[in-house]
C-alpha cells in the first residue's frame, strides 16, 4: 500500500501543475500477444480477447477464460480480480453476459430471454451493460445487475439505449436515443449529443460527440484534441487522476492511440506512438483503458500487421518546474508515514 500511495501521489503531483511531463519519461511499453486489451485494473491485470476467447493477462502470463462455446471477450475488470464480458453460444447466435470469478463463467441474464451484454464492473461488484431483443422490433435496453439480477435502467425515448461502465458511487454511463446519458441509480439525464464510454469517481464522464472526442463534467462539455483526420477521435477511457486515454485519426485516417491531459487548463493530447521507441516496429492504434496508476491498455500492429493487444506506463519524469510541488508530495508522504507511526506507538502502548 505504501509503493502505491508514493507512485499515485507523484503521478498527482505533475497533474496539478498542468502536465504529464517530457515524451522521453515515457519508457514502458510490453506487447502482451495477439489480441485486443479492454480493461485494466489497479493491480495491473489486464482483460480483453484473443484468438475469440476472453482472456485475463498477469503480466505476461494470460489464462484463457471459459466461454459458453463460441467467441467471448471481456471488457472490464475490477480491484478484487472480477471480470465481465459476454459470450456466444456454439454457432454464436445467442449472446449472454458473463461475470467471470477465476475462470469460471456466471451468466448474466436480460430482460425476458433477451439478449445480454456486460461491459464494466465496480469495485462493489455492480455491472453495467445491456440487453438486446429483436421481436417485435430492435430494443437495446441499458441493465445494472447487482449479483445476478438485472435491472433496468431508465431511457430518454427511443429504442436506443446502452449502459457503458459504472464507477464506485454506482453512477453509470453510456448513450440514450442519441445521446450521451449518465444515470443516477435509475434515472437517466442527458449529457449531449453522442455516446458516453467511461466515468471516473469524480463524476468525470468521457465518450465522443461529432465525431469529436468529449469530457463532460456535469453541464460543461469539453472538446479534446485530435490529429486532425476526418474521421476525428473517440475518448474511450478516464482515471481517477483525470488523465483520458482513446483514440484519434491523423490526415490519412490512419487509427493511432492517444493521451490527453490538463495543462494550465487546457486539455493537451499526445499521440502515444511518440511516447515509444520506434525501432520496436510496433504502432499504438488505440487506447481502451487507463488504470490510477498510468498503466495504459489498448491494442497495436507490429511491423508484420499482427493486430496485439499491449500494455504501457505513462508515469512520467516531471518537468523542472514540478519538483516543487512533488517534493511537498513527498513532504505529504512523510507526514502520513509518520502519522501512521505515531498512531502505532499509541496502539503498541494501549495494548500493552
Amino acid at each position: 500500500m505504501g509503493n502505491k500511495i508514493f507512485r499515485l501521489s507523484l503521478i498527482a503531483a505533475s497533474i496539478l501543475l498542468g502536465g504529464v511531463g517530457q515524451a522521453n519519461a515515457f519508457d514502458s511499453l510490453t506487447v502482451l500477444g495477439v489480441g485486443r486489451a479492454n480493461g485494466i485494473n489497479d493491480s495491473g491485470q489486464v482483460v480483453g480477447i484473443s484468438n475469440s476467447q476472453a482472456i485475463l493477462w498477469n503480466g505476461t502470463a494470460s489464462t484463457i477464460l471459459g466461454g459458453l462455446g463460441g467467441t467471448s471477450i471481456a471488457m472490464g475488470i475490477n480491484s478484487s480480480g472480477q471480470v465481465v464480458g459476454y459470450g456466444y453460444n456454439v454457432g454464436n447466435t445467442v449472446s449472454q453476459a458473463i461475470l467471470w470469478n477465476g475462470t469460471t463463467p456466471t451468466v448474466l441474464n436480460g430482460l425476458g430471454g433477451a439478449n445480454s451484454f456486460a461491459t464494466g464492473i465496480n469495485n462493489a461488484g455492480q455491472v453495467a451493460g445491456y440487453s438486446y431483443s429483436s421481436t417485435p422490433t430492435s430494443v437495446f435496453s441499458p441493465l445494472i445487475w447487482s449479483g445476478t439480477t438485472p435491472s433496468a435502467l431508465g431511457s430518454l425515448g427511443g429504442s436506443t439505449s446502452t449502459a457503458s461502465a459504472i464507477n464506485n458511487l454506482g453512477q453509470s454511463v453510456g448513450s440514450s436515443n442519441g445521446q450521451a446519458t449518465i444515470w443516477n441509480s435509475t434515472t437517466p439525464t442527458a449529457l449531449g449529443a453522442g455516446n458516453a464510454y467511461a466515468i471516473n469517481n469524480s463524476g468525470l464522464v468521457v465518450g465522443s460527440s461529432n465525431s469529436q472526442a468529449i469530457v463532460w463534467n456535469g453541464a460543461t462539455t469539453s472538446i479534446l484534441g485530435g490529429l486532425g483526420g476526418s474521421f476525428g477521435s473517440v475518448a474511450s477511457g478516464i482515471n481517477n487522476l483525470g488523465l483520458v486515454v482513446g483514440v484519434s485519426y491523423t490526415a490519412s485516417n490512419a487509427a493511432h492511440g492517444m493521451l490527453w491531459s490538463q495543462q494550465n487548463g487546457v486539455w493537451v493530447g499526445t499521440d502515444l506512438n511518440t511516447l515509444i521507441d520506434p525501432t520496436l516496429g510496433f504502432t499504438i492504434q488505440t487506447a481502451s483503458a487507463i488504470n490510477s496508476f498510468g498503466q495504459v491498455v489498448g491494442y497495436g500492429v507490429n511491423s508484420l500487421g499482427v493486430q496485439s493487444a499491449y500494455v504501457m506506463s505513462v508515469a512520467a519524469v516531471p518537468e523542472p518546474g514540478e519538483w516543487l510541488l512533488m517534493l511537498c508530495g513527498l513532504g505529504l508522504i512523510g507526514f502520513i508515514a509518520n502519522r501512521r507511526k505515531y498512531d502505532s506507538s499509541n496502539m503498541l502502548m494501549a495494548a500493552a
